[in-house]
């Protein structure tokens, strides 16, 4: 399962759907601020997760294809 986390901002809700898709699935965390993007990727390094990715996007692109995610 491939969740997408849009406004991820400080990633509360990323880590929450983590444990949801676990294990196999991705969570993408996807916020127009690279900052919180670091910050979200990092803190799941630190944690052990690795089923996280970080997409930093714009107002006008979301930043992942078409039909790449369930939810």
């Amino acid at each position: 399962m491939a969740v997408a986390d849009i406004g991820a901002g400080t990633g509360l809700f990323t880590r929450l759907f983590l444990s949801a898709v676990e294990p196999g699935g991705t969570v993408y965390a996807i916020d127009i601020s690279s900052t919180f993007i670091e910050n979200i990727l990092r803190s799941c390094r630190e944690q052990g997760l690795s089923n996280v990715k970080g997409i930093v996007n714009s107002q006008t692109d979301i930043g992942l294809p078409a039909n790449s995610i369930n939810l």
